[in-house]
């Protein structure tokens, strides 16, 4: 358990996952309260709703019917219930496809009006192709070859540490190459003249000032994944520099970069 308090009101907010409470510490710290008030409603909104609340809590019928509808158990029923219900529909109704990217109305509608039969032969298509790719991803040849086809298509979009590392980069005139491929994995920059590739690694996404026990999997996964292409690095005769998100300015940069010359 995680817990942080309203910047306003001090209310005490507990937070059961760490990323959301690593999330909280970088946004507004505001309770739901705090954060709308002023935003969705007028001052004189907000006086009538309170009235009208106290004078609906008056009446002991009202009132008995709120504290029992907003108890613990019930609060955990209804969330237990939705979440059930989801894995339901995820299972049954729908491909998970579906719901974890933006897709259409009309290709929603199209999927609901196909037959068993028809939905169970296209499920079969997709499993069967994700099964090929991964036997072809296993070919080391073939991997190569993808990610540098991924990195030709021009559809990977450069992060904000990225750009301001390239703007330090051509101030300080340096030749360099972003990105750039060493066997199968993928790195941030490399400097020619240097022999230097430089990976910048985001303060959140990479676990910045954590331990291991503080870290969500999808950190450490980032993590192992750093610690593997350094070696690799250092196995194909390149120098590397890691550069957290914070540490992104000219100073610093040119300094230790200046390291390598």
């Amino acid at each position: 358990m995680w817990e942080t308090h309203c910047k306003i009101c001090n209310r005490p907010h507990i937070f059961v996952y760490h990323s959301n409470y690593l999330r909280a510490l970088h946004g507004n710290r505001l309770c739901n309260a705090c954060s709308r008030r002023g935003k969705t409603r007028t001052p004189e909104q907000c006086q009538r709703i309170s009235e009208a609340t106290k004078i609906a809590m008056a009446d002991p019928i009202v009132y008995s019917k709120f504290k029992s509808s907003y108890t613990p158990e019930n609060r955990q029923k209804r969330s237990t219930s939705a979440t059930q219900q989801m894995r339901r529909i995820l299972k049954t109704e729908v491909d998970r496809t579906l719901w974890e990217c933006k897709i259409s109305n009309a290709t929603k509608a199209k999927w609901k009006s196909r037959t068993p039969a028809e939905k169970q032969k296209i499920r079969l298509q997709i499993s069967k192709g994700r099964k090929i790719f991964q036997q072809k991803m296993s070919n080391s040849n073939y991997k190569k070859e993808h990610i540098r086809k991924i990195l030709g298509s021009g559809k990977i979009t450069d992060t904000k540490p990225e750009r301001q590392l390239t703007a330090i980069l051509e101030v300080c005139k340096f030749t360099y190459k972003h990105p750039f491929q060493v066997e199968d994995k993928v790195y941030d920059f490399y400097i020619p003249s240097l022999n230097l590739l430089i990976e910048v690694d985001g303060n959140y996404w990479h676990g910045k000032g954590l331990t291991r026990k503080q870290m969500i999997p999808m950190q450490l996964k980032h993590r192992k994944n750093d610690i593997f292409k350094t070696k690799l690095a250092k196995q194909n005769g390149f120098n590397i520099l890691r550069i957290w998100e914070d540490a992104v300015n000219m100073n610093s940069v040119s300094e230790r970069i200046s390291n390598y010359v």
